[in-house]
């Protein structure tokens, strides 16, 4: 229901910003920096608040996401890509350098604010916009910043430099409960603890399986009977030994995860092979079997290997959703007071793509050779 919720004001929100494109400019630089940071990070907690586990799940599986499979992800990053455009934007439409220097210095006390509520991905989204090529490429700009704002300039470099750490959200934030992750380097982080916890459930539950002497009694029972089957059918020398590296390989390898003193459990396993009978088959015994049946006997005994497959993809979504959950409980601490005027700005004010400000850019200072 919070979902529907949620998804149903901000689909309003948005019709609202398209309906009028030639809004007239909102003068968001006579704001107190917080009523921006606070503002801006009520719209991306509800933004994080529509993300379900299952689009995650898919985003993370390399699967193509629009706006109908992951509603909740396009619709963040979508307006991660309109604050980007929307701050270049408002730098840009400046006519001097110390209007664009002082608008610079504003935005660097916004981030400031975020950094203080824990809003990382909003602190990202402004030091982003600062270091696009429009605004990079400034010289003059810059050069002035530099002179007049050198505070701002070294909060600048500061928050550049923390927001590429891999723990800066943990380290930095005020408070251990509230807390926006770059979400981004949130996916990534998630990606490489589901990845690491799968292999380390696939090796477990490898060496588990083949401790059992019964398991490897019937698995080697199998390859001894695939191996004859390519001698009847008169394949190449060269397949015949890659077939019998690869079982002294896994048995080597059965063996390696066993205690070196666990002398019952080989006796099992060589107990296990006398008592399959499939040991002592012979080539007279296997020209008698019927090839169908024989092959029918492969297919069943590979059935009965587990799939894990399916086992590695629920503890996959489960890590997913508990991640997930933890952000969305410390988003729902958030309690900031909504500036009219900033929502506004951030969600309504019509804004230049990048490559129109980068033309804007070559405009108000061009190349000097």
């Amino acid at each position: 229901m919070v979902y529907k919720l949620h998804r149903k004001r901000l689909k309003s929100i948005f019709e609202e910003s398209e309906a009028d494109p030639k809004k007239d400019v909102i003068k968001f630089g006579l704001l107190p920096p917080s009523s921006i940071a606070f503002t801006l990070t009520i719209i991306v907690k509800e933004l994080f608040l529509t993300i379900k586990s299952d689009e995650v799940f898919r985003m993370l599986s390399s699967k193509a996401i629009d706006q109908e499979n992951c509603p909740g992800i396009t619709a963040l990053l979508g307006f991660q890509k309109r604050i980007l455009n929307l701050l270049t934007t408002s730098i840009l439409d400046l006519p001097t350098v110390q209007e664009r220097s002082k608008r610079i210095a504003f935005l660097i006390e916004v981030a400031e604010q975020l950094r203080f509520i824990g809003n990382w991905q909003s602190v990202f989204s402004i030091i982003s916009s600062c270091q696009s090529p429009p605004i990079a490429r400034l010289k003059h700009t810059w050069s002035y910043f530099f002179q007049n704002y050198s505070d701002h300039y070294r909060e600048f470099l500061s928050l550049s430099r923390e927001i590429m750490e891999t723990n800066v959200e943990s380290e930095n934030t005020t408070s251990s409960i509230q807390c926006i992750p770059i979400f981004d380097k949130w996916l990534h982080q998630l990606k490489q603890q589901c990845t690491l916890t799968t292999d380390k459930s696939n090796d477990h539950s490898d060496k588990g399986h083949w401790q059992k002497p019964e398991t490897i009694a019937l698995w080697l029972n199998n390859e001894i009977i695939t191996l004859e089957k390519l001698a009847l059918e008169g394949k190449s020398h060269k397949k015949m030994q890659e077939k019998k590296k690869g079982i002294v390989h896994k048995i080597k390898k059965t063996f390696s995860h066993k205690p070196k003193n666990d002398k019952h459990d080989v006796c099992n396993i060589s107990e296990s092979f006398e008592l399959s009978g499939h040991l002592n088959v012979n080539k007279s015994e296997i020209n008698s079997c019927d090839k169908k049946s024989l092959h029918n006997k492969d297919n069943r005994q590979a059935s009965q290997a587990p799939n894990t497959s399916d086992d590695c993809e629920t503890r996959k979504f489960r890590i997913i959703t508990d991640a997930l959950s933890e952000c969305h409980m410390k988003l729902v601490d958030y309690n900031l007071e909504n500036n009219e005027t900033a929502r506004n700005f951030l969600l309504l004010q019509p804004y230049r793509i990048m490559d129109e400000n980068m033309s804007i850019s070559y405009t108000i200072e061009p190349v000097h050779r």
